[in-house]
């Protein structure tokens, strides 16, 4: 095994592993919970603590839960750890992946990303020490996918 497949692999298992939490969290959204929910829509810097920027559907909740499931996958079809032929589609899916998450991690410039301007709300703590990090991982690991040979 090679040093750029060994890192291929971790780089496949860290993507899989982290868009599996996510994707049950998700899950667990839509079925009601309200668990973390208070530090994961950012909200406006009013001192009474802030009204939400957007309060996400169930329907819309389902499609982000889809999405990251199939986000998921797409590591474990590229590395052909599925029982599944895997796409030639794979590699360029998975910089498109990768390309999602740098464009999350730069963020609005005011309320998420290493950019934001509001620093003092609950999401914003958060989003700098877990969420943005979370997002440069994420594009490293598909970035890798998407360009190591096959």
């Amino acid at each position: 095994m090679t040093i750029l497949s060994l890192l291929s692999a971790v780089a496949a298992l860290v993507a899989t592993l982290c868009l599996a939490a996510i994707t049950l969290l998700h899950g667990a959204w839509v079925l009601g919970s309200t668990l973390w929910l208070d530090r994961v829509i950012p909200r406006t810097p009013d001192s009474a603590g802030g009204r939400p920027l957007f309060a996400p559907s169930r329907g819309l909740t389902g499609a982000v839960t889809l999405a990251f499931a199939l986000l998921a996958l797409l590591p474990g079809l590229t590395l052909g750890w599925l029982p599944l032929p895997p796409p030639r589609m794979a590699p360029t899916l998975c910089l498109g992946a990768a390309f999602i998450f740098v464009v999350r991690a730069i963020g609005d410039f005011r309320y998420c990303g290493l950019f934001r301007r509001i620093r003092s709300t609950t999401f914003a703590h958060w989003d700098a020490r877990l969420y943005t990090p979370l997002c440069l991982l994420l594009a490293a690991c598909y970035g890798l996918l998407g360009t190591a040979p096959r």
